[in-house]
């Protein structure tokens, strides 16, 4: 009874065009649907589980999509926008990227809003090219007839300017170092090694992030312990943090290294480095390169599922922190805590941000854009509200 009322929830929210909550809601179904699986990762999957696991990556795809979308239709519907047009411009890409890979639209969402807030907000920021290119899908579809003049004439306008993207605009890959158009028609990855971009989901810029995968034989528990563990040259040495120094070589000589030991730094003589040059490749890391990676560079994203393994990444810049939520989805940190302090809660998960919160976290509220005072014991600690909130209020066979 509790899963049908939270998907008539969701339903309605997205009826109601309250993206942002739908989006909530459908993250909560996922997790209520990982909760329904089998714990164990060895064990034998029926063809229910194996529908169930199919629902799980889709419902937390629809979720983010949502997420994102409730930003872009705010910014057309009202008259007033809190968000940055850089940011609207990489919402617009995030969705467009993410509409690349599905067959159909989600319900309730509007490709002309998307294809709009680009052409507008590119052109103002000098994505010339992508400006060219909305106007041009907008005119392939039936809009409003308020619409048409308008993005005739500005399409007629965008031609004439040069069909050019910003060089500042140009994505670039941190694991090849290639510059990539603003729209891809494969998707959020690399047009060179096909790495997978990661936005943070405050203002959806790229983080400094490059993917790697574990060797088969070793599990997510040995790979904390591996990545903890100080590696076999610096472990009679001054440890991890390097430095420049004399040092012995095999022959006894004495050697002047100077060598910083900058965090975030790879040398071309570095296994993980060697692995990025090939394109089109996972990096994969044994034992040795786990021990030899800086824990303070490796982010491990949980994925809320049992079945499904963590991904793990390397952080290329380490001046640019990291911050992972109880959903998986990464922030870069100062955004993070920014958007915890403005909305007294975690911008994605809707969680306590601290101890001292005068506002506490329920799944089912009419209007999450305003949470109510807390009642009953507050919670403490960052993300201390788990799973599905109680429902309050509610009398059943009424």
């Amino acid at each position: 009874m509790s899963t049908r009322m939270l998907e008539q929830l969701t339903h309605n929210a997205v009826l109601m065009r309250r993206f942002k909550d739908a989006g909530y809601y459908y993250w909560l179904m996922s997790e209520e649907t990982a909760d329904s699986l089998p714990k164990d990762s060895r064990a034998l999957l029926s063809d229910e589980d194996e529908a169930k696991l199919a629902r799980f990556h889709e419902l937390k795809d629809r979720s983010e999509i949502y997420y994102a979308y409730d930003y872009v239709f705010r910014a057309m519907e009202e008259p007033f926008s809190s968000c940055l047009p850089a940011t609207l411009l990489n919402i617009g890409q995030f969705l467009l990227s993410k509409f690349a890979t599905h067959d159909e639209m989600p319900m309730g969402i509007s490709l002309s809003y998307v294809l709009i807030t680009i052409a507008k907000h590119g052109e103002a920021l000098g994505a010339y090219k992508l400006a060219r290119f909305a106007y041009q899908k907008l005119q392939s579809l039936r809009i409003p007839a308020v619409w048409q003049a308008e993005v005739d004439l500005a399409s007629v306008v965008a031609r004439s300017r040069p069909n050019v993207d910003g060089e500042d605009l140009l994505p670039l890959c941190f694991r090849c170092s290639t510059t990539n158009p603003l729209v891809s028609v494969k998707g959020d990855v690399c047009i060179n090694c096909g790495g997978h971009f990661v936005r943070s989901l405050v203002t959806f810029e790229h983080l400094p992030m490059v993917e790697f995968h574990l060797a088969d034989d070793i599990s997510a528990k040995e790979a904390r312990r591996l990545i903890n563990e100080d590696p076999p040259s610096k472990a009679s040495g001054s440890g991890r943090g390097g430095g420049g120094g004399d040092v012995l070589d095999s022959g006894g000589d004495q050697r002047l290294m100077f060598d910083d030991g900058g965090a975030g730094d790879v040398g071309l003589d570095d296994a993980f480095a060697q692995q990025m040059v090939a394109p089109n490749s996972l990096i994969t890391c044994d034992r040795d390169m786990l021990r030899n990676l800086p824990p303070n560079e490796v982010v491990i994203r949980p994925s809320g599922c049992k079945l499904v393994k963590p991904r793990y990444y390397r952080l290329m810049d380490v001046d640019t922190p990291v911050t992972v939520d109880a959903a998986g989805n990464l922030y870069e940190t100062d955004e993070y805590e920014l958007a915890c302090l403005e909305q007294g809660r975690t911008p994605f998960t809707r969680k306590g941000a601290n101890s001292d919160a005068e506002q506490e976290n329920y799944a089912m509220v009419p209007e999450p854009e305003t949470p109510p005072a807390s009642q009953g014991k507050k919670k403490s600690g960052w993300g201390t509200a788990r799973g599905v909130a109680t429902v309050r209020g509610i009398e059943f066979g009424k």
